[in-house]
C-alpha cells in the first residue's frame, strides 16, 4: 500500500483541472499558488456570487500563465462540480489563515494580493 502525504492531498484538492477542465503545470507549483490565493483572499470573497468567484479564479489562472508561473496544457474533462471545488477552497482558506505559513506562501501571497486588488478595483468595484 502506498501512503499519501498532506501535500499529496493538497495537490489534488487545489488542482483546478477537476472543476475547470484546464490542466495547469507544474501541478506542485499550481498548488502553491492556489494555497497563496486561499491564504490571502479576503473572507468576503466567499460571499460573492458564484459567477464572480469563477471569474476571479479564471482571471487568476490566466494571470499565473501570463506571469510565467504556470502553463496551460490541453483541456480535461470536468469531474467535480464547480461549487464543490469552491467549497473545498473556502474550507482550505480558513485553515490556511489559521496556521503559520512558510515564507514561500507569504511571498507568493504578496503577489496574489496585488492581483486581487487590481482585479477587484478594475472590474468588480464599479
Amino acid at each position: 500500500m502506498s501512503r499519501y502525504s498532506t501535500n499529496d492531498a493538497l495537490v489534488i484538492l487545489c488542482n483546478p483541472t477537476y472543476a475547470f477542465g484546464i490542466v495547469l503545470e507544474p501541478a506542485e507549483e499550481i498548488t502553491e499558488w492556489i494555497k497563496a490565493f486561499n491564504f490571502i483572499v479576503p473572507g468576503k470573497f466567499w460571499y460573492y456570487p458564484l459567477s464572480l468567484q469563477l471569474d476571479i479564479y479564471e482571471s487568476y489562472f490566466d494571470w499565473l500563465e501570463e506571469q510565467g508561473f504556470t502553463r496551460k496544457l490541453t483541456a480535461a474533462p470536468v469531474i467535480v462540480p464547480i461549487c464543490d471545488w469552491l467549497h473545498t477552497q473556502k474550507v482550505l482558506s480558513k485553515e490556511f489563515r489559521m496556521k503559520k505559513q512558510d515564507n514561500s506562501i507569504l511571498s507568493r501571497a504578496e503577489l496574489v494580493n496585488e492581483f486581487i486588488n487590481q482585479i477587484l478595483d478594475k472590474d468588480y468595484n464599479n
